[in-house]
């Protein structure tokens, strides 16, 4: 037994109990006393394996608990995937759907009786695919055997097979009923007697416990069986846009999509290109000779107008693979005037940068010192692009179509559109779906990498994807080069429909900032203006970015670059209140957006302001505050509610049901697999993106400004979507998606369950009044990524 040391001090008993008012009074959701759960701390489960489904049927008798695991590394699960890819529990995918041109010599799996053995049981319900002519994933399909047009391996494998064993079946029942006892029919005769009333009301009762079957029942009980999923049978599935084609894919692989119209804009305002002989076959240096290492080797050299008749076609040449002049040519011909200033140019631009943002110390509302504006004075301001603006003549008098002048650009109004934020990993299409249903009114992809997007990645692509629902959408890319940038805007406007195009500046994740893109931009207004310049003269839709209102605390610089924004082509600013250092602590500063907004008068830039808003109430009270005020970013309100744009707009609180909440979680399991597919691999990612939405919607609360205790529902259900158990938010999955496959773990992705530890009752600050911890505790947000 443990003794106490000499001398020191006893430990304190805890509180006896603690009142609504002191909870709310350390940012804790004023919950009655008889709801919350008496327990000592939270749980948190990093990582879980299987359910509570799977742990209660191993052991019926014992409420067992799944226990925590450790996540398997990257590459042990790229290892495990590509071990399962081989095995005979995946199928050949062209060849389930009857295209593969690969024969015996695929190295994909063609043994269907082999699949079929290793295949997980169907689920109950129709396929999603139920209105199409075909299932487009055929007998790897979780409900083949319900297709009503089977293809011939379904046809063959599954259907037949079916019918055969329903036949024996068929005459043992129709021998059964043959073979009927006399007791039964007593017991008919016994049925047809008069009742008495006590017989009456108590079949009365079994009809009415009959009629609440399912689900969800009134008394938010919680059967442990798979449900159905919503599925229309009448309407077809709708395929997205924005897709990546085979023919694109592999012209951005080789390096032969052609950049020209990006590298003569990029040349003509002098900026430094570095992807030049990245356009070609000689982009890394393998069959194109001596290109070297692409456009590495191009870093070190400034744009050249005039290097003679030789490089006048320069830009045409090296997107069509022409050779990069030689190391002794460079030197014999000299640096050209337009090489030096450019050199010259990016030199002061980063001095100006540097000394602008140091003397960003003194209070928004004061003028920069005067370090800073003779810094930004003597960097070299950006030229205009020479190929904006009305049409030119060549030299041999042929008429060129110049770009739109941005007068002539679609124009997007914002003012009174609710605007659901780009989130993201939860900002899927399917999330986006159920958004626009509830009242979203603009929607926005996941922010993409635009160096990805060039490399003609799948997974990136992915999130440019667009539903035909959403009418009003756009793209958010991340970069923090404005040749990259460049041309991924003439990649957008050329291969995708989107309404508007947004620059994320405001991403305060270590791996985006540490290569120069997201907030770390701010640091250099000079390439944000580069950035914004180059892609607004390449884009014909409006371009917007997000940014937050500074990089470090006390140095806040975005209401600097609002007034100067719309001179360089943008559109709109969505300005989030806070800076990178804090990223999602404290509360955001809606007073110095306010400041933003009114200095953005005047200059026909639309301001979006961003940072909790959870209520209808936040979203008009902002609106009231700032006039000026476009609309307002709804982000992690959307998350945890996505109701919250009904709110809004019908201006009133929804006192939404444990099974209401319910319904919405079953239409994005739905929604998942029409965008994912309806085999098992399409099931396991909805799982996991419904997982990651689970870890946020835990959280809820009509009060969603202050913390959630640990308290019991209104409802066994209620009291289920409350868990912040990782092992909760998988049997949640189950009883919507069925069993997770043998070895399943999940870890949440985002942070969403680190909340700040809270201290002891009455255990105040010095000089810590009980309203100012309701501020300061209540605004202890989490550490989740960019939103």
């Amino acid at each position: 037994m443990a003794t106490e040391t000499a001398g020191a001090p006893a430990a304190a008993p805890p509180p006896a109990v603690d009142t609504a008012a002191q909870r709310a009074a350390w940012g804790e959701a004023p919950v009655k006393l008889e709801f919350v759960r008496s327990v000592g701390a939270r749980v948190h489960v990093g990582a879980v394996s299987g359910g509570r489904l799977q742990a209660t049927q191993a052991m019926p008798n014992v409420e067992a608990q799944p226990k925590a695991v450790q996540g398997k590394s990257k590459k042990q699960a790229k290892k495990d995937r590509a071990q399962h890819r081989f095995s005979t529990a995946e199928l050949c995918t062209m060849f389930a759907l009857g295209k593969c041109l690969y024969g015996d010599s695929c190295r994909f799996n063609h043994d269907v009786a082999a699949y079929l053995e290793t295949k997980p049981p169907e689920l109950p319900g129709s396929c999603p695919f139920s209105a199409a002519e075909r299932c487009p994933y055929g007998i790897t399909c979780r409900w083949a055997s319900k297709h009503a047009n089977p293809d011939p391996l379904t046809r063959q494998y599954v259907v037949e097979r079916q019918a055969t064993t329903d036949q024996p079946e068929s005459a043992a029942a129709q021998q059964q009923q043959q073979q009927q006892p006399v007791e039964q029919q007593q017991q008919q005769e016994a049925a047809a007697q008069p009742q008495s009333e006590e017989q009456e009301q108590q079949q009365e009762q079994q009809g009415q416990a009959g009629q609440l079957e399912g689900w969800w029942r009134r008394d938010g009980s919680i059967p442990g069986q798979v449900q159905e999923l919503p599925v229309s049978a009448v309407a077809p599935v709708q395929e997205a846009a924005n897709t990546l084609s085979k023919e694109l894919q592999l012209k951005l692989r080789k390096q032969q999509y052609d950049f020209s119209a990006t590298d003569s804009l990029l040349d003509s305002m002098g900026i430094r290109n570095t992807q030049l002989g990245r356009g070609g076959r000689g982009g890394r240096g393998g069959r194109g000779g001596r290109g070297g290492r692409g456009g590495r080797g191009q870093a070190e050299h400034g744009p050249s107008a005039d290097r003679g008749q030789a490089d006048a076609g320069a830009p045409a040449a090296r997107a069509g693979g022409a050779e990069p002049p030689s190391k002794r040519q460079k030197v014999e011909e000299g640096v050209s005037p337009a090489a030096e200033q450019a050199a010259a140019a990016e030199t002061a631009g980063a001095s100006g940068d540097a000394a602008f943002v140091d003397g960003l110390g003194a209070p928004a509302d004061q003028p920069a010192s005067e370090a800073a504006a003779a810094g930004m004075a003597g960097a070299a301001a950006v030229p205009e692009p020479a190929t904006a603006g009305a049409a030119a003549d060549n030299a041999d008098g042929t008429y060129v179509e110049g770009r739109a002048h941005p007068r002539e650009k679609r124009q997007l109004d914002f003012r009174g559109k609710l605007f659901l934020a780009p989130l993201t990993t939860v900002g899927n299409l399917p999330f986006r779906r159920l958004c626009k249903s509830l009242g979203a009114d603009v929607t926005c992809g996941e922010m993409a990498l635009a160096t990805n997007l060039l490399q003609g990645q799948p997974s990136e692509w992915a999130l440019l994807k667009r539903h035909p629902s959403e009418d009003c959408f756009g793209v958010q890319l991340c970069g923090g080069y404005p040749d990259a940038m460049a041309r991924c805007a003439q990649l957008i406007e050329e291969t995708c429909t989107v309404d508007f195009c947004d620059l994320n500046f405001g991403c305060p994740i270590d791996v985006v900032c540490s290569k120069g893109a997201g907030s770390a931009c701010l640091l250099k207004p000079q390439r944000m203006e580069q950035i914004v310049r180059t892609m607004s003269t390449q884009l014909s839709c409006p371009l917007t970015f997000k940014m937050r209102k500074g990089y470090n605390d006390g140095q806040d610089i975005a209401h600097t670059l609002v007034p100067k924004a719309a001179g360089w082509g943008a559109s709109a600013i969505t300005l989030h209140g806070r800076t990178r250092e804090q990223r999602y602590s404290k509360l955001a500063d809606w007073p110095y957006i306010k400041q933003c907004v009114e200095a953005a008068e005047g200059t026909g830039i639309q301001m979006i302001g961003n940072g909790d808003v959870f209520s209808f109430e936040d979203h008009y009270r902002h609106l009231e505050e700032c006039p000026g005020l476009a609309t307002t970013y709804i982000a992690r309100g959307a998350l945890i509610k996505p109701w919250l744009f009904t709110e809004i707009k019908e201006r009133r609180h929804w006192d939404i049901s444990a099974g209401e909440r319910l319904e919405y979680f079953k239409r994005f399991c739905s929604y998942g697999l029409e965008h994912w597919g309806s085999d098992s691999r399409g099931v396991e990612s909805t799982r996991r993106f419904l997982l990651e939405w689970l870890s946020f919607t835990h959280r809820y609360i009509p009060r969603m400004h202050h913390r959630p205790p640990l308290f019991v529902g209104r409802s066994d259900l209620e009291t289920l979507l409350a868990s912040d158990n990782a092992a909760d938010w998988v049997a949640i999955s189950e009883m919507l998606l069925g069993p997770a496959p043998p070895g399943f773990v999940f870890t949440p992705k985002h942070k969403a369950n680190s909340y700040a530890s809270r201290p002891a009752a009455g255990d105040f600050p010095a000089g810590l009044a009980p309203a100012a911890a309701s501020a300061s505790a209540g605004a202890q947000a989490v550490e989740e990524e960019e939103y």
